[in-house]
């Protein structure tokens, strides 16, 4: 399904092929294939987590192939023929004055007592212990100690590093009230935007070789 593709987010083809002795690697995406879609609000951290299947199997036994070439595979999948891929679509922004405030109102919304959830299951059994599922803001990192505080987030230094945020459609709603005349600086994205991203960087990137070093960084540097 073409709409569902990473090259719709291409601007290039981007030809690779698999490097030798990975075997083990390949064979988890011919039998099993599974990659974790973990796309939530950088505001609040709400999303979704889900395990979602790509077409990579088909290009295991292949010469080479074109990152555009991927898609999501909806064959023998448990959101096969049900329409149940739902996902959350996100407004991105770019605009470096808007990731401030943003980021400024993450770190009060990390004060807010965790328990605060927006839905419940109403089938489940242990409705008070839903967590978030592993979902996380650009903004969050690894916790650590730093002068007796405990510090999960990152400093206000490291913003420039930062690209663009995205927020779920009750964030960006909110925020385009509260800061009028900002709706333009935001786009509607598609989520599979940030699967693929994080698929390339946390799935192929140590299997696969690009053309030439100079293409590699290049692409890297375009999904950062």
């Amino acid at each position: 399904m073409a709409h569902t593709s990473f090259g719709i987010f291409l601007n290039e083809i981007f030809n690779v092929k698999f490097k030798s002795n990975i075997d083990e690697e390949l064979d988890y995406f011919k039998n099993i294939g599974y990659s974790d879609y973990r796309v939530g609000c950088d505001l609040c951290e709400k999303g979704n987590a889900c395990g979602i299947k790509t077409n990579i199997g088909k290009f295991v036994n292949t010469n080479g192939f074109q990152l555009n070439q991927l898609e999501i595979d909806f064959t023998n999948t448990w959101y096969d023929d049900k329409n149940e891929l739902k996902l959350k679509m996100m407004y991105e922004t770019s605009n470096k004055k808007i990731i401030g405030q943003i980021y400024n109102y993450y770190l009060n919304f990390d004060k807010v007592d965790d328990d605060i959830e927006y839905k419940i299951n109403i089938n489940s059994t242990n409705i008070c212990n839903a967590g978030n599922s592993g979902l996380t803001s650009i903004f969050w990192k690894e916790p650590e100690v730093t002068n007796g505080d405990f510090i999960s987030y990152i400093s206000p230094n490291e913003l420039t590093d930062i690209k663009n945020v995205h927020l779920c459609g009750q964030c960006y709603k909110w925020f385009i009230t509260v800061h009028e005349n900002t709706k333009n600086e935001f786009i509607k994205q598609n989520p599979l935007k940030y699967f693929w991203f994080d698929f390339v960087e946390n799935y192929l990137h140590e299997l696969i070789d690009f053309e030439s070093k100079d293409i590699k960084i290049k692409f890297h540097d375009y999904i950062k």
